[in-house]
């Protein structure tokens, strides 16, 4: 019996933790296969999680752990009107990137206006894979470089004010 609970368990984790959630139903069981191939191959290029998601109205969508994470919501406002959301956490450095994130969204309106999502997807996730930093980048940044720490001794105030080299 307890095989029966553990096995359900896992079951049940597994598929309430998966990278596509589509509560709306925009794509096909082979919409999903296509597009989870190209999120596999970004989050082994980047070394990041992507999570694609699909909501009714003002829902949200709340992360356990927010670390080298991108988000795309598809938010269904209307009867017809989709509208897309993404959110990338801070250890990404993307809030520098905004105007190539607007031209990468406004170049590809056209498809999202014709409901062609799973092309949408697709060539949103490359084209936002272009933007997002290399592995060896992201672990660089993190080790940051301040003047304090570079090993010199540092003088009082006083001493700065009557020596002659401060």
């Amino acid at each position: 019996m307890k095989k029966i609970i553990v096995t359900v368990f896992f079951i049940i984790c597994s598929l309430s933790f998966g990278e596509i959630k589509d509560n709306v139903g925009l794509f096909s069981e082979e919409d999903i296969k296509n597009i989870t191939t190209v999120i596999e191959k970004i989050e082994k290029e980047k070394d990041i999680k992507v999570y694609l998601n699909t909501v009714i109205g003002e829902e949200s969508f709340q992360l356990v752990t927010p670390q080298k994470t991108f988000i795309i919501t598809y938010q269904k406002i209307g009867k017809d009107i989709i509208v897309t959301e993404l959110k990338f956490t801070e250890d990404l450095k993307m809030g520098d990137k905004d105007q190539e994130i607007d031209l990468i969204l406004d170049s590809l309106k056209d498809q999202l206006f014709e409901k062609q999502y799973v092309a949408y997807t697709t060539s949103l996730l490359e084209q936002i894979n272009t933007l997002i930093p290399q592995k060896e980048e992201l672990e660089n940044d993190d080790e940051e470089n301040f003047p304090e720490d570079s090993g010199e001794v540092k003088k009082g105030f006083f001493k700065r004010i009557f020596s002659k080299n401060p």
